[in-house]
């Protein structure tokens, strides 16, 4: 089976899709680069997992990045999902802090997501491959991030919305059921699927493939399951990002850097990736916009 994916699923005589998104080594490669503790790998592995199915009942030709924010001792929180379903993640945190909250749970047991980002704040970004982008916030009701989101699309989109996440030590893993766009399912069959959704364990989801997880929570109806696609981990960070970004600072202050330390050192927070320029890079980034400066004009 393969490890990493996402699966569609349609409901025959219901105006209800579904997805499933399961992921292994894309996950591990993300958290392999910053060594996360645990109570952050969960939250971060979720919202991993949110943004993925998120990302597929929008089909966007672009990105869809998912932010969360507070002033507690997880700090941010940010995941990326792109049309080709390559992904990448970062989190923030108070690392003494959580160290300290660690050593006061019992085994298994994590904070609420509320008492970690305190005066907390979601925005979803959806940055389409022709540069429109659309940006919205998140109303910050529920206790989970799967509630948060579900009923952000409840409100924002008038669509009904079940999500289940999970995370194990190697995985994360989550299932989305959604009524069609323009229809309205019947309030019995919607309930159904939603109170049979929430029967699954941490386990099922991690660990059934698409098929036999949805056979055995659904048997009851007829379902359509569609091929799955393929998720890997893979940053969109490049010298010619970092290049824009120098060039941002000025020639001055990029020459004061150097002054100082020789050269300039940049680190991608999402691979570990680092950059380097010493005074000649410098000098051949800003040598278009040097080059312009010195043109004169004669009449």
């Amino acid at each position: 089976m393969q490890k990493d994916y996402l699966q569609r699923f349609i409901f025959d005589k219901a105006d209800v899709r579904g997805e499933t998104v399961h992921l292994e080594k894309s996950w591990q490669e993300i958290i392999n680069h910053s060594h996360y503790p645990e109570i952050v790998r969960n939250y971060l592995a979720q919202m991993m997992a949110a943004t993925v199915l998120l990302a597929a009942t929008i089909k966007v030709d672009g990105s869809i990045t998912i932010q969360a924010s507070g002033d507690g001792l997880l700090n941010l929180m940010i995941t990326e999902c792109r049309h080709d379903l390559s992904i990448r993640a970062i989190a923030k945190y108070n690392e003494k802090g959580i160290e300290g909250l660690e050593h006061t749970l019992e085994a298994g047991e994590l904070p609420k997501l509320n008492e970690l980002l305190v005066n907390s704040s979601f925005i979803i970004t959806v940055q389409q491959s022709n540069g429109q982008r659309y940006q919205g916030i998140v109303e910050v009701k529920g206790n989970s991030i799967a509630e948060i989101l579900e009923n952000h699309l409840a409100t924002s989109e008038q669509i009904r919305t079940k999500i289940q996440l999970s995370h194990t030590e190697n995985s994360c893993a989550g299932i989305l059921l959604q009524e069609l766009p323009n229809h309205h399912s019947d309030e019995e069959t919607w309930n159904e699927i939603s109170l049979l959704t929430e029967t699954l364990s941490d386990d099922e989801l991690n660990t059934l493939d698409t098929t036999t997880l949805v056979q055995r929570l659904f048997s009851e109806h007829s379902i359509r399951i569609f091929e799955a696609q393929g998720i890997q981990f893979r940053c969109t960070c490049s010298n010619d990002k970092v290049s824009k970004m120098l060039t941002s600072l000025g020639y001055q202050e990029a020459q004061s850097i150097i002054e100082q330390s020789d050269f300039i050192e940049v680190a991608c927070e999402f691979c570990n990736k680092t950059y380097k320029y010493d005074e000649i890079a410098i000098a051949e980034i800003f040598a278009p916009q040097q080059n312009k400066n010195d043109t004169r004009s004669y009449h």
